[in-house]
């Protein structure tokens, strides 16, 4: 079963594609610019056979970007097979 990391960045989204295009060879699939123009509001890569989802921290999203009081999601569901 794949699994697909989704990242949230603090306005820096832009500035992690490009690293992860030079660091890692990523390829870029698609991107969704936010109205704003400067922020981005989804983005696919993918690294080698793998695929990662980014994008920059919205207003009202359930799940902001990690800080430094947050460096993780605090809550997370993973259902069970049996339920």
């Amino acid at each position: 079963m794949p699994v697909t990391p989704y990242l949230i960045f603090d306005g820096r989204c832009e500035e992690a594609l490009d690293f992860y295009k030079k660091a890692l060879g990523a390829t870029e699939v698609s991107r969704m610019p936010a109205p704003d123009g400067k922020s981005i509001w989804h983005a696919e890569l993918r690294i080698g056979d793998s695929v990662v989802y980014v994008n920059d921290e919205m207003p009202g999203m359930s799940r902001p970007a990690p800080d430094a009081a947050h460096p993780a999601p605090e809550k997370e569901h993973v259902a069970n097979q049996h339920d």
